[in-house]
């Protein structure tokens, strides 16, 4: 049986003894490191999972801190438009009560002017009248007949 035939059979034997012995001997070992790599896989696969747990929580917690961030900007907002809108109002108040007074003193300086300018006009032609009148009454009379008009004149004014 020699030739290929024992050689197939001694080969055969060879490899059986080794599986007995491997078996034997280092049955253990080998269950015992497989086992090792399940648990560690295992484990692996549970950090895995929590740290996937973990990142989904903060990535709620991040998207829930933006959309408070997105809602207190909203919020600023219409409360900063609100307040200039407020101001604005109490500017154009303001400003519409200035210009108001502005023109209330303005038509009180006109009319105040107005009756200065009236009354001067008026003691301007009163005075020029009263020359005119004074020069006209001494061309047509004489000196006697001014005395007699004072006379006159005085006693109705005291009369």
């Amino acid at each position: 049986m020699e030739g290929f035939w024992g050689h197939l059979i001694f080969t055969s034997i060879n490899f059986i003894i080794l599986l007995v012995a491997i078996t034997l001997w280092g049955r253990d070992k080998i269950l015992s490191s497989i086992k090792k790599r399940g648990e560690t896989i295992k484990k692996e696969m549970e950090k895995g999972k929590e740290e996937r747990d973990r990142a989904y929580k903060l990535k709620s917690e991040y998207e829930t801190l933006l959309k408070s961030i997105d809602d207190e900007i909203k919020r600023i907002k219409e409360e900063s438009v609100r307040k200039l809108e407020e101001e604005s109002a109490q500017l154009m108040d303001r400003a519409s009560q200035n210009i108001k007074r502005f023109e209330e003193t303005i038509e009180e300086l006109i009319r105040s002017e107005y009756e200065r300018t009236l009354h001067s006009l008026k003691a301007d032609i009163s005075e020029r009248a009263l020359k005119k009148a004074q020069k006209m009454i001494k061309e047509k009379l004489n000196e006697e007949m001014e005395k007699k008009m004072l006379f006159e004149t005085f006693s109705l004014l005291k009369g």
